[in-house]
């Protein structure tokens, strides 16, 4: 959850900076209008030519040619200078195109449509500072020029002074309350500032006085998905749907809310549908492969990004996305160090390293080591003992998501007499984003947590059932169920229930309900608790937090247990968080820490007041 979380938010900035380049090529548009406008420019003044013709129907290549026929006639010719230096700066050759239009301006001082377009191309090349210090000169000379005005503002929210920029669209909109187009930058910008309630109210006003205006109803519900109501994001990009079929970003934003609530078949769809009317659609191509990752289909999302990547080599999204996947299914090795502690006086230190290597796209091979070192500072004459085991396990995705796993290992320690004891787990996954999933799990491994357990050499053999669903987009449902057969100096037997019940808040965590239960056949000597009846209920919460390379999580629940079925009710707490840093994509150290009275993480007989105490310093390298 917490990298779905993660790519979430870095989906919304990359789905802010391409709302920033659709601005900026909207603008190329604008550029053109203004050098049309037959108001004081040098394109009123020219009679029709050839070239005209050419500019007129959009052919801009012809007319480039024959812009630079009349140049090379007349080095002078104004038109000329101005059309060719914009369609030079179009096709990102600033250089070229500045030094015509600076020939122009210098030629017609008081072409203020010239002199703005010189400053939107230095904009365009990202010189920003130039390019406010150009439009400034303009408007010394032009008081008021709706133009220069308008360019300004843009200049300022580029520059990211976005307060300054609004002041100057109110300017705007004092000379030109009318303008829908002046409106919309103003929401627009609203909406990069985060000011998100002000941004859709902005939106909204539009709405009201047409409610046909597509570009309003789009950018309402860009401001709502930023802001994290993906809800009421969806619902308006399907009435854009119902306004306009056709429309490929309406589209593209239901897929990518789909994906986002966690509806990741839905979403997954909704990126398909896209493809097949655009198969070559860059922005489609790096949504699905998210949701094949947040699905954990790494291979089909690497391949899907491996196209996007022929497409856009350069794109920022295409790259980070496919560093991910990558990252997924690279060698890779996560090693722990875990420490424990608990009030029944076990001390537990455990280094753990986990290997993972994909040889084929869709089978994962995983090595899992660990040697455990313990101790006992409440029992007279136990001795601390040390553990250790491997697990070596391939996992196979077969069609449609489903998931395979077998595997196989040893474990042992340093007890009196002990012998290798082999571990085993095999297990079935249905596809996570099915709107019912289930799994079906049977693993045989030691239960070495303590220096006493070690003592026993217990061994536990378990068949667990798994289920779950998502029934609406903020509600989902969990539940296990299991049989496990404890091995030591003697045999018992536990039988365990657990249902938890989650709601999706906003976007920055989960509200839990969980009960949890089980019961051993009778009260062993061995070492491990078991009640003959246990149970938990716990109500609480998870936070989860995303900012560039730092993540958090937290969670909370405090609840009341039952031990024994004579046993009274008592209050628990748990209390869980870690801090995490991502150095790349698929390279991440971590800090976890965790308390807990609860007897659910009970390593020993236990009672009532029970305490337990965790750190865990993790580290995950992908190469």
């Amino acid at each position: 959850m917490r990298k779905r979380n993660m790519s979430r938010e870095g989906a919304k900035g990359r789905q802010e900076a391409r709302s920033r380049r659709r601005w900026w090529a909207a603008l190329a548009a604008f550029g053109v209008l203004a050098a049309l406008a037959p108001a004081g420019s040098a394109a009123a003044q020219s009679p029709a030519t050839a070239a005209d013709s050419a500019w007129e129907r959009k052919d801009y290549d012809a007319a480039a040619r024959l812009y630079g026929e009349r140049l090379a006639a007349d080095s002078s010719d104004a038109v000329a200078l101005h059309r060719l230096g914009l369609i030079l700066a179009w096709g990102e050759k600033y250089d070229r195109s500045l030094e015509l239009l600076d020939r122009l301006v210098a030629e017609r001082p008081d072409d203020a449509a010239a002199a703005v377009d010189r400053a939107r191309v230095l904009a365009w090349k990202h010189d920003l500072k130039a390019a406010r210090a150009a439009v400034d000169a303009v408007l010394a000379g032009h008081p008021g020029d709706l133009g220069a005005l308008r360019l300004r503002a843009q200049v300022e929210s580029w520059s990211g002074d976005y307060d300054a920029a609004l002041t100057t669209y109110q300017e705007l909109l004092a000379s030109a309350p009318a303008d829908r187009s002046i409106q919309q930058e103003r929401a627009r910008v609203l909406g990069w500032t985060t000011r998100y309630a002000a941004a859709a109210d902005a939106y909204r006003e539009l709405l009201e006085t047409d409610s046909t205006d597509l570009e309003a109803r789009l950018g309402l519900a860009r401001v709502l998905s930023w802001s994290q109501q993906l809800d009421s994001a969806a619902a308006v990009f399907a009435s854009v749907l119902r306004q306009d079929p056709t429309n490929l970003e309406a589209q593209r934003g239901l897929a990518r809310m789909a994906s986002w609530r966690g509806r990741l078949a839905e979403g997954e769809a909704g990126w398909r549908a896209v493809l097949e009317r655009k198969p070559d659609d860059v922005e489609a191509l790096v949504g699905l492969g998210q949701t094949l990752r947040w699905q954990g289909r790494h291979a089909e999302a690497l391949e899907v990004l491996e196209k996007a990547r022929q497409l856009a080599p350069t794109d920022a999204d295409v790259r980070t996305q496919w560093e991910w996947a990558r990252a997924a299914g690279a060698p890779r090795v996560t090693p722990f160090l875990v420490y424990e502690r608990d009030s029944d006086g076990n001390r537990i230190a455990t280094s753990r390293l986990v290997m993972a290597w994909n040889p084929l796209p869709r089978v994962a091979l995983r090595a899992d080591g660990y040697i455990r070192r313990l101790g006992q500072t409440l029992i007279v004459g136990q001795p601390n003992r040390s553990a250790q085991g491997v697990l070596v396990s391939a996992d196979v995705l077969a069609g449609a998501g489903w998931t395979l796993t077998a595997g196989g290992g040893v474990s042992g320690s340093d007890a009196l007499a002990a012998t290798p004891k082999g571990q085993v787990v095999v297990s079935v996954q249905s596809p996570s984003a099915a709107p019912v999933s289930g799994g079906v799990v049977f693993s045989r491994t030691a239960l070495d947590a303590t220096a006493r357990l070690v003592e026993t050499g217990v061994m536990v053999s378990e068949a667990t059932l798994t289920g779950g669903t998502a029934p609406s987009a903020a509600w989902s449902l969990r539940a296990r169920a299991s049989i496990a057969e404890f091995e030591g100096a003697e045999t018992n037997r536990r039988t365990l229930g657990q249902l938890e019940v989650a709601r999706r808040v906003a976007s920055w965590g989960r509200l839990l309900g969980s009960v949890t239960g089980f019961g051993f056949e009778h009260a062993s000597t061995d070492g491990y608790f078991s009640p003959d009846f246990y149970g938990l209920a716990e109500m609480g919460g998870r936070w989860l937090r995303d900012n560039g390379r730092w993540s958090a999580v937290a969670e909370l629940a405090p609840g009341v247990q039952k031990i024994g079925r004579d046993g009274k009710a008592a209050g628990t707490f748990r209390i869980s968080g870690r801090v995490g840093y991502s150095v790349a994509p698929g390279r991440q150290i971590g800090l976890a820490l965790g308390y807990s009275t609860t007897g659910l993480q009970s390593l020993a007989p236990g009672a009532a007041g029970y305490r337990y105490t965790s750190a865990v310093l993790s580290a995950g390298w992908a190469f």
